[in-house]
């Protein structure tokens, strides 16, 4: 069945809320601070410890995507409920891509080498596990390369 026009101009929108509720899930206090240098600073067990909370949050987060945002509408809606679905259908794909199948110890070497260039340690490490995430699905380096320094630039605004 075609996506109408009304569901369409819900599912970007549904989109962003409920990856935000999944980053929003791994996200501390302290998330601004966290970036290269303080990477650089952890021992090697307190790089893991994070890691695991981070993919903990992950797999929480994805886990209340189910049916999240159908909560909130006052009463079933097929409007509502198709672009909802399709949202969450998109976001479980991304989430899976990114975290299915992968070790908090694959995420702490790519972080360590993003870390080792010093130009790098302003970027957060939230932002940084996007390009692991990327780096581990096979893109290529020039790529990585670009989103780095596209990274860095962002960072340094």
């Amino acid at each position: 069945m075609p996506t109408t026009h009304t569901s369409r101009a819900f599912l970007l929108p549904l989109l962003a809320v409920l990856l935000s509720l999944a980053i929003g899930v791994t996200s501390g206090a302290k998330a601004a601070d966290e970036n290269g240098d303080w990477w650089n600073s952890l021992t090697k067990t307190q790089k893991a410890v994070f890691m695991d909370g981070f993919l903990d949050g992950i797999i929480y987060g994805y886990k209340l995507l189910d049916g999240a945002l159908l909560l909130v509408h006052p009463k079933y809606d097929r409007d509502y409920a198709r672009p909802v679905s399709d949202a969450e259908k998109l976001a479980h794909r991304q989430l899976d891509r990114d975290f299915g199948n992968r070790t908090w110890g694959q995420y702490v070497a790519g972080l360590d080498t993003i870390y080792a260039d010093y130009r790098n340690t302003t970027i957060t490490v939230s932002e940084a596990i996007i390009v692991v995430a990327r780096s581990l699905d096979g893109t290529s380096d020039d790529e990585i390369a670009k989103l780095l320094e596209r990274k860095r630039k962002e960072a340094s605004k």
